[in-house]
């Protein structure tokens, strides 16, 4: 008899290692598995299809949707997800209600269940359940280890990455909004020229990919006669609508790549570079026809006119752009006494 039960229990020891070693086996399979899951969608469903080869067929899985409020010994768990119902090897009608899981549990045709948290160190993620058999309880511990890490590695990287695109969108709302900030303090909100501000950040650009291809800086300098009187006579409104036709006949007559900026109320300022100083004169004539141009397709009650200076850096020897300015600024009051005296040139609207 004494050796009749040791060959039992050896037996009986021998079947549980051999039982052991192949959950063992069958279990990294699934852990591999589970692993290459992108998202908890995919995690789930990798769970539901593949865990039959653990010879599981019955288990419910529940998503904690918040974090559960600890009340005494109990834990309140106001939402849960369902993520999966397997019944006999095949899925069953996922419910919404909250007491679901009771009633999958009474209901389901096996004799009993094994109900584990799933959880990672004091965090609890959710809830699973296995149908009961002889064989489960070496294998479900170690299966809610692992289904518990592996979900709780997934939550960290959704949430990492809804961190980081959470990250971006603020960057990119902080980028359009320094850009938008840039071109404020930069622009005319008027005319959309550059301001005093924008002229003066671009014109050392300017002056030095002249200097670096052999070229002129020419800066011209403007400002609209008359503006006072069409304020006071027709209003504002008038006003600005001069300002505007002014800066459309600078953005027409010069180059792109030239810096047109309105520095004043009805100052501006234009710098371009130049390989000849004829270059300059040639630029005066089609702001002449431009703003002829605009006379005689635009019925205003004002007329516009323009005076204008100009100087260069080769051709005044200024050492500086404050310099070129200054000697800008000189020719075109000294254009303005030209015209005032009846000495500019006959039918010139703007020199």
């Amino acid at each position: 008899m004494r050796i009749y039960c040791a060959l039992k229990a050896e037996r009986f020891h021998a079947e549980n290692h051999l039982k052991f070693e192949r959950q063992t086996l069958l279990l990294q399979s699934f852990n591999q598995l589970l692993m290459a899951a992108q998202n908890k969608e995919e995690f789930f469903r990798l769970i539901s299809e593949n865990i039959n080869t653990l010879d599981v067929n019955n288990c419910v899985f529940l998503q904690f949707a918040e974090k559960p409020v600890r009340s005494g010994l109990h834990f309140i768990m106001e939402k849960m997800i369902p993520r999966i119902v397997l019944i006999n090897s095949s899925s069953s009608e996922v419910h919404t209600e909250k007491d679901f899981l009771c009633s999958v549990l009474k209901t389901a045709p096996i004799p009993g269940w094994v109900m584990m948290p799933i959880s990672f160190k004091d965090e609890h993620l959710g809830i699973m359940a296995i149908g009961y058999t002889t064989d489960i309880a070496v294998l479900c511990e170690r299966l809610r280890l692992m289904i518990s890490g592996i979900l709780k590695s997934i939550l960290v990287i959704e949430e990492q990455e809804k961190t980081k695109q959470q990250l971006q969108g603020a960057l990119c709302e902080l980028s359009n909004a320094n850009e938008q900030l840039s071109r404020i303090s930069v622009r005319d909100e008027l005319t959309g020229l550059y301001n005093r501000r924008g002229f003066l950040n671009h014109i050392p650009l300017l002056s030095s990919a002249a200097e670096r291809n052999g070229e002129d800086v020419a800066l011209v300098l403007a400002d609209l006669d008359n503006l006072k009187v069409v304020n006071d006579t027709w209003g504002h409104s008038a006003g600005d609508e001069m300002i505007r036709a002014a800066a459309f006949s600078f953005k027409k007559a010069f180059r792109q790549i030239d810096i047109v900026s309105r520095i004043g109320g009805d100052e501006f300022a234009i710098a371009c570079r130049i390989k000849h100083p004829d270059v300059v004169q040639q630029i005066m004539e089609r702001l002449n026809q431009t703003v002829r141009d605009f006379r005689n397709t635009n019925a205003t009650p004002w007329t516009l006119s323009i005076s204008v200076g100009y100087s260069t850096m080769q051709g005044s020897g200024a050492a500086s752009i404050e310099k070129l300015m200054e000697f800008a600024d000189a020719d075109l009051y000294e254009q303005k006494r030209l015209r005032k005296s009846g000495s500019s040139q006959p039918g010139s609207l703007c020199t």
